[in-house]
C-alpha cells in the first residue's frame, strides 16, 4: 500500500467514512479483491478463473455512509502495463496487456486497452454494465490483425485446426462476451492478406477478399448451487457473402463435459439461392454442389478440419473430433 486515507466528516449528523488508497502489487491480488467483493456476482463469476501476470497499479476511493451502509460506493482504476491475461481457461491468452480498468460498484470498464493476440496486435475496450432490464452483461469490442500460424498454434481445438491450410495475416473485428461464465465470440473477416489453400470454391489468393464470420453463442443454461451452468451450444461458421455464403457449418453442442460433443449439425457447400442444409434431429447433414470435385482434396480438408482421418477403423479417443464430420451427405457435381 503506497499512499493512504480515512476521513470522516460531519460526525454529528449524516457521517459518511471515507477511504481513499494508492498501490501497486501482484495482478494477482488485486483479482482476488475482485473475487471477494460485489463485483464477483455482478459478473455472474466471469473473472473467477481469471488469471494474470506481472504488476499492476491500483487506486481506490470508498464511500460508506455510516447511517446507511447499504449505499456503499467504490470508484476505482487498475492500470495495467504489459501484462499477460487469460480471462478463462477456454479464452484466449492476450499478452503484454495495456490499458486502464475502472471499476465501481456497479460495474466495471475498459478503455484504451492493447495486447498480442493471435500472432497479431489487438485493440479494445469494453467492461460491465447493466442492461435496460437491469441485468449486467459483460462485453468486450476489439479490432485487430491475425496470421494464420498465430489460429493454429492458439489451441482452440476445432477452430485452430480451421486454418491449418491457412497463410498470411488478416484484419478483423471481434465481440466477447459472457454467459453462465462461458465465452460467447462473434468474429467477422473480410481474410484480405490471407490465402487459403482449400478445395474449390473455398480456394483464395491472399489478395482476395472473402468474408468470414464466426461465431459461437451459448444456448441453454441450469441453475446450481455455484450460479448458472451451461449446457450447450451454437458454432457457426459461414464463408462468403452473407446472404448466399459458399460454405456455411452451423453445429450445436453439448459443453456440459470437459471437451465439447457435437449433437447435430449441418455443413453446406456451394449451395445456390433458395438451397440451405437445415439441422437434422441428430448427426450432420452435409448439402455440397461443386462444377469439380476433387474427392482426395475434400479428405485431406476434413482430416485437417478434424485432427482425425476419414478412412479405417476411428480411435474411440477421436469420439468429439469425429461428431463434426457429416453422418448424411448430399452431392451434386458436374465432374469428378
Amino acid at each position: 500500500l503506497g499512499e493512504a486515507s480515512i476521513e470522516i466528516a460531519d460526525l454529528a449528523h449524516t457521517s459518511t467514512l471515507v477511504v481513499s488508497a494508492r498501490a501497486q502489487g501482484p495482478a494477482g491480488e488485486v483479482l482476488g479483491f475482485v473475487r471477494a467483493s460485489p463485483l464477483n456476482a455482478l459478473t455472474g463469476g466471469a473473472l473467477a478463473q481469471t488469471v494474470m501476470s506481472g504488476p499492476a497499479q491500483v487506486q481506490f476511493r470508498l464511500s460508506l455512509p455510516l447511517y446507511a451502509i447499504a449505499n456503499t460506493a467504490v470508484r476505482g482504476t487498475v492500470l495495467f502495463t504489459g501484462n499477460d491475461v487469460r480471462i478463462s481457461p477456454d479464452s484466449p491468452l492476450l499478452a503484454r496487456a495495456t490499458g486502464t480498468l475502472d471499476f465501481s460498484e456497479r460495474g466495471f470498464g475498459v478503455s484504451g486497452a492493447q495486447a498480442r493476440l493471435y500472432g497479431g496486435e489487438l485493440r479494445f475496450d469494453g467492461g460491465m454494465r447493466p442492461n435496460a432490464q437491469g441485468v449486467s452483461r459483460i462485453q468486450f469490442r476489439g479490432q485487430g490483425t491475425a496470421s494464420a500460424e498465430g489460429l493454429r498454434d492458439a489451441d482452440l481445438g476445432f477452430v485452430s485446426r480451421l486454418f491449418g491450410n491457412a497463410s498470411g495475416t488478416a484484419a478483423y473485428n471481434a465481440q466477447l462476451a459472457f454467459r453462465a461464465g462461458v465465452p460467447e465470440l462473434l468474429v467477422t473477416s473480410k481474410l484480405q492478406g490471407m490465402a487459403l489453400k482449400l478445395p474449390a470454391p473455398l480456394a483464395k489468393a491472399a489478395a482476395d477478399s472473402l468474408p468470414m464470420r464466426f461465431e459461437n453463442t451459448v444456448l441453454a443454461v441450469t441453475g446450481g448451487t455455484d450460479g448458472e451452468l451451461a449446457l450447450t451450444d451454437r458454432l457457426q461458421v459461414d464463408i462468403g457473402a452473407p446472404l448466399q455464403p459458399l460454405a456455411a457449418l452451423h453445429y450445436e453442442r453439448d459443453i456440459s463435459g470437459p471437451e465439447p460433443r457435437v449433437l447435430r449439425g449441418s455443413v453446406a457447400v456451394g449451395l445456390g439461392g433458395g438451397e440451405g442444409a437445415p439441422l437434422p434431429a441428430t448427426g450432420v447433414v452435409a448439402n455440397v454442389h461443386t462444377a469439380q470435385l476433387d474427392a482426395d482434396a475434400w479428405e485431406r480438408a476434413f482430416t485437417s478440419a478434424t485432427g482425425v482421418g476419414v478412412r479405417g477403423t476411428p480411435d474411440p479417443a477421436s469420439g468429439a473430433s469425429l461428431s463434426y464430420l457429416p453422418t448424411t451427405v448430399g452431392l451434386r457435381s458436374e465432374r469428378l
